[in-house]
């Protein structure tokens, strides 16, 4: 099983002196993720446990493969915003309505990328990834002349800091945006397709006007290891190890498995059980599941029918084991399309 290693310390290493040395612009690291979606993709995703991640040339800033003068990405990306319940979010990705799925995805975490014929062969390949929030730059693309721009520095700044390393080149620009998109405060889980290593990855779906574009399935986690014994032992949660969770605002991870069901109901009825004892918040202490998508929340967009919607996502998050701790919220913003 092959697995790839994304070099996330070392790309926010070079983006945080970039922000510092060249475009005087605060970036930083953030434990937010969420990812605005319409309703019917919304439970495809919690249906089918995975994300699709899309080809960042289809992307919706078209000077981004253009910022440092690179044409050989052909890679795939997840994108997630800082905010939950963003007005701006809202209206260009949920003009119909829609909702901001809230992740625990903010350390290095495992990823199976299902190859195209997976259904059949159950072929994959292994990341160890994170997200990464890009950095705004103010590049004058449209414009003949681009000398002494934010753009121009960046190139000049990364050409010097990877002189050396042609590889640090190209994953640094995936991660540097028009800031005209600022608003989006956008963070990317990306996976590169170097050498072509997703190509027996890679499918196509159709987009309203006819045109086929491409994308890759991922899931969280090792997807063959739902198929061993789970390694979490219920007993190792008992009531001294839960308050130290609780004082420490500690998640609980199970592991993958074909008994994870189980245990997550052994462990589930003991933090319930310590959480009403102690009469501390009911969602104080977070369990999810690996191999399946770590959702910590889901906000509903402001539309008119957000409340009936809201209860519909809640029942359906109730039907699956590793969605019960999902909290389902209304958007707070009081506007309706």
């Amino acid at each position: 099983m092959q697995m790839l290693k994304t070099k996330t310390k070392e790309i926010q290493d070079i983006l945080k002196e970039l922000s510092e040395n060249v475009v005087q612009k605060e970036w930083k690291r953030t434990k937010a993720f969420y990812h605005y979606t319409s309703l019917s993709k919304l439970f495809n995703i919690l249906e089918s446990d995975s994300f699709w991640a899309s080809n960042i040339r289809f992307s919706n800033d078209e000077t981004e493969v253009k910022l440092l003068n690179d044409d050989r990405h052909d890679d795939y990306v997840i994108c997630f915003c800082e905010k939950g319940d963003q007005l701006s979010q809202w209206r260009g990705y949920c003009a119909e309505g829609g909702a901001a799925i809230g992740l625990h995805i903010g350390r290095y975490q495992l990823y199976s990328v299902l190859q195209a014929d997976y259904d059949t062969s159950g072929a994959y390949m292994i990341y160890e990834n994170a997200p990464i929030p890009v950095l705004y730059v103010q590049p004058r693309i449209l414009s003949e002349d681009r000398n002494n721009t934010e753009l121009d520095a960046c190139v000049d700044y990364v050409n010097r800091r990877c002189r050396k390393s042609e590889e640090y080149k190209y994953l640094v620009s995936l991660y540097i945006k028009n800031s005209l998109f600022y608003e989006e405060l956008e963070s990317r889980l990306a996976f590169m397709n170097k050498a072509e290593v997703l190509s027996k990855h890679i499918k196509f779906r159709n987009l309203d006007n006819g045109i086929k574009v491409p994308y890759i399935v991922v899931k969280h986690g090792d997807v063959k290891r739902m198929t061993a014994n789970c390694r979490t032992n219920p007993d190792d949660y008992d009531e001294k190890r839960l308050q130290e969770e609780y004082d420490a605002h500690n998640e609980i991870w199970i592991d993958e498995g074909r008994d994870q069901e189980t245990i997550f109901y052994e462990i589930f009825e003991r933090v319930k059980t310590f959480l009403s004892k102690n009469e501390y918040d009911e969602d104080a202490i977070k369990i999810f599941c690996k191999g399946h998508l770590p959702i910590d929340e889901i906000i509903v967009a402001p539309t008119a029918d957000r409340a009936r919607v809201a209860e519909q996502i809640e029942r359906f998050c109730r039907s699956k084991y590793w969605l019960k701790n999902v909290t389902v919220k209304e958007s707070v913003i009081p506007y309706v399309k």
